[in-house]
């Protein structure tokens, strides 16, 4: 299905110490657009508890298992904080669509299987706080069609276009996965996927961690021209804005 689901991996106390960190002792790095609300924390390598959630065998079974190699790597640790009655959507994507940012000089079409996206919920996720929702087996459509927008922080962001998700849509259906507090969540990153705004008064807290299986060296001058271009996206959209408004 593109997707594994393991229940329970992190004990209830586990995610009270990650709560308690969040709360209590994290400097946010990002907040919700218009609020002092931390949105993100990251990167988490060196803090406690949260550097021990990649050493967790489970995960590095699996991870190695997929991989067929027991040398992979993390690009990032974070926890996202979808926050009651204002934690913004999810737009259906793609991880793929970024590689430029996130694995510069690796190929889209051939490189998506050296990733993967590790997801652990710290609070119960449902419908009604915004849990994820996949197309399982989209993988299999291949890399899909997206389209730039001007995100909820003003940034740039892809979307799936509305042709490549009733495309998938019809294939295969959409699925809403409801975890538990300690679940783990590991997929690939063609995997559609993407989530409903928190209008609950409920947390909805993760941990985002991205794993890699490449030696493939960063290349410079891909990275910079993909941050150009998203920055000159964003300036252009809010100048022609300014214009029609003004």
């Amino acid at each position: 299905n593109g997707y594994v689901h393991l229940k329970k991996v992190f004990a209830d106390g586990f995610c009270d110490l990650m709560v308690d960190k969040i709360e209590n002792y994290l400097e946010p790095k990002v907040y919700i657009p218009f609020t002092k609300i931390p949105w993100g924390f990251g990167q988490l390598f060196e803090v406690e508890p949260f550097n021990k959630v990649i050493e967790k065998k489970e995960i590095t079974d699996l991870c190695s298992s997929i991989f067929n190699n027991k040398n992979y790597s993390y690009n990032h640790l974070m926890v996202s904080n979808k926050a009651p009655f204002l934690g913004p959507e999810e737009m259906y994507h793609q991880e793929v669509s970024n590689i430029d940012t996130y694995a510069p000089g690796c190929n889209p079409n051939i490189d998506w299987e050296n990733f993967l996206q590790i997801f652990i919920p710290v609070d119960n996720q449902t419908l009604e706080n915004g849990c994820l929702r996949v197309i399982p087996k989209s993988h299999n459509l291949g890399f899909l069609e997206h389209e730039d927008i001007v995100w909820n922080n003003h940034g740039h962001k892809r979307r799936l276009s509305n042709k490549s998700m009733m495309r998938a849509y019809k294939e295969y259906g959409i699925v809403n996965l409801e975890l538990s507090r300690g679940d783990v969540l590991i997929f690939n990153h063609l995997l559609i996927h993407g989530s409903n705004s928190n209008q609950s008064p409920k947390n909805r807290r993760s941990i985002i961690c991205q794993a890699q299986n490449t030696k493939i060296d960063k290349d410079v001058a891909v990275f910079n021209k993909e941050a150009v271009y998203r920055s000159n996206f964003i300036i252009k959209t809010y100048e022609e804005k300014i214009k029609s408004d003004f």
